[in-house]
């Protein structure tokens, strides 16, 4: 028998569940809460929408006096200019206070930027309330897939009419959707068991990997083994724990890898909907 086959895998480990996730009580709360995570981007796709059709408005425009050359490109990119420096904070928040409190700390913020964005009364308010959003956005989307994969059972990772104003001022607060549902969806929802267990809630971790992937029975194979693969995955962290951001400059192959990380990055945002913005 080849070695790697006696490598423990969640494929080899007995489950109490059903092999079809709808038909189970536990995963389909688990899909639930993963929907919720998904979610997350809800406010990105539809802002980058939002605002092509609202220059098409001609209440917007004499609402704001039509913006256009730097300005229009300011207030189309207050939507992503906190993304990268809010990536440290939605860090830190997601690895001392929990992913869940993250995701909910950023609908939040995009929340209230949602309201103000679609009630203001002058072009800089649109502008600062963009940025909210993105605030808020920044730190949803720091938290929401670090949540989804470390909740999800292994199994399931592999047009309104309005007259005047309000013809911008509905679709501006109708961004508001998507993060309440986030909200409602992830506010009961479990705290992630790897930063539970990194926070000593052993305990607290092993009934959450029991509850929403096994039915709650803590002892059921698969559940043991995600929760060693856990303790064995923050070992290997803490070893390499004294890196810093620094040594991605230290040497050349790191620089080259940081010179791609930034221009994928920019490239993702780069698409066809945002250069026609």
């Amino acid at each position: 028998m080849p070695e790697d086959s006696k490598v423990p895998t969640f494929a080899r480990s007995e489950n109490n569940t059903n092999s079809s996730w709808w038909k189970d009580p536990s995963l389909r709360r688990n899909v639930f809460y993963m929907f919720g995570c998904m979610m997350c981007l809800f406010y990105l796709g539809y802002d980058q929408s939002l605002l092509t059709s609202l220059q098409a408005m001609t209440y917007w425009n004499d609402y704001f006096d039509s913006p256009s050359g730097d300005w229009l490109g300011i207030i189309s990119a207050a939507i992503l200019i906190s993304g990268i420096p809010m990536g440290f904070p939605g860090a830190w928040i997601c690895n001392t206070w929990g992913r869940r409190y993250c995701i909910l700390i950023g609908c939040i913020f995009i929340v209230a930027g949602g309201i103000w964005n679609g009630l203001c009364t002058a072009a800089n308010h649109f502008l600062i309330s963009r940025v909210i959003m993105d605030i808020g956005g920044a730190l949803s989307k720091t938290g929401a897939p670090a949540l989804l994969q470390e909740i999800a059972h292994p199994r399931l990772r592999s047009p309104w009419h309005y007259v005047h104003d309000w013809s911008w001022r509905f679709p501006c607060l109708l961004a508001i959707f998507g993060p309440i549902v986030v909200a409602i969806i992830l506010l009961k929802a479990p705290e992630s068991p790897w930063f539970l267990v990194k926070k000593w809630h052993d305990t607290e971790a092993l009934t959450i990997l029991g509850k929403y992937h096994a039915n709650g029975d803590t002892s059921d194979p698969l559940v043991i083994w995600e929760y060693q693969e856990i303790e064995r995955a923050l070992e290997e962290e803490a070893l390499s724990s004294k890196s810093s951001y620094l040594d991605l400059l230290k040497t050349k192959g790191n620089r080259k890898r940081l010179m791609v990380t930034v221009v994928m990055g920019m490239a993702v945002n780069w698409v066809g909907n945002g250069i026609v913005s």
